[in-house]
């Protein structure tokens, strides 16, 4: 017998990639279904929240892959072992599809449409904060200790701390920095990103808190040597590179 731990269904990526397709179809006709003549709109900012908590959701199935562990053999004598660490292909694949659509503007929730209809200030902060939660959660320090636990007992190609935290800086900051005002949705994680390393840099145990400051010195590096004549980018760089200082300094 088999049961996951952190961990929903034999293959909670795919499952979670099926499970949006649902929301997708029902964010395209939001307004037909909700909204009434002479109506507020309140049933159609409902069904939005509903909307985002469920993407929320989906999206939690996934970071628990990472880190996660898959319970067998539930009864003694059935084996030597009962739990065993996630493979690291579906490690990958989680923190890939994570990158993809949790940490990306998530178009599924911005139709303008919808949220002209409901919010006169937009819903930037509102999905800033869930999206933070998403990565503070990546990368919880007791998640953090698991994936370099279970390296550790990987022979083949393991998926490592030093992999994880690689692969989302470089998600988070891809090529496009180098060349384009990233949009608002973006400029927040990115910001948020840097202020969590800066955080992580200054525990006091595991292998984050040093992963952290190389990721930020990195960045630094990279960041300073982007020239554009973009002001907004320019000034967007200008900041973080601001954070990274301050973030180093205090550590």
């Amino acid at each position: 017998s088999t049961r996951q731990t952190e961990d929903l269904g034999s293959d909670a990526v795919e499952a979670t990639r099926l499970g949006l397709k649902n929301p997708e179809r029902v964010a395209g006709y939001l307004i037909e279904a909700t909204a009434r003549e002479d109506e507020e709109y309140d049933l159609l900012q409902n069904m939005y929240e509903q909307l985002m908590a469920q993407w929320n959701r989906e999206m939690g199935h996934v970071v628990s892959v990472i880190g996660g562990v898959e319970e067998i053999n539930l009864f003694y004598g059935d084996a030597e072992e009962r739990y065993f660490p996630n493979r690291p292909e579906y490690q990958r694949s989680a923190l890939e599809f994570l990158i993809a659509n949790a940490l990306h503007s998530p178009e599924l929730l911005l139709d303008q449409k919808v949220i002209g209809k409901i919010y006169p200030t937009g819903v930037v902060d509102m999905v800033l904060n869930r999206q933070v939660g998403i990565l503070n959660s990546i990368l919880n320090l007791d998640r953090f200790q698991r994936v370099v636990l279970a390296a550790s007992q990987t022979e083949a190609d393991p998926f490592t701390g030093v992999e994880l935290v690689q692969k989302l800086t470089a998600g988070l900051f891809d090529a496009s920095i180098e060349k384009t005002l990233p949009d608002i949705y973006r400029r927040n994680l990115q910001r948020a990103y840097v202020d969590l390393l800066g955080r992580l840099a200054r525990e006091k145990s595991t292998d984050l808190p040093g992963l952290s400051r190389l990721a930020l010195e990195e960045l630094e590096e990279r960041l300073e040597k982007i020239e554009t004549d973009d002001f907004g980018l320019k000034a967007h760089i200008t900041d973080l590179l601001a954070r990274i200082e301050a973030a180093l300094d205090e550590d």
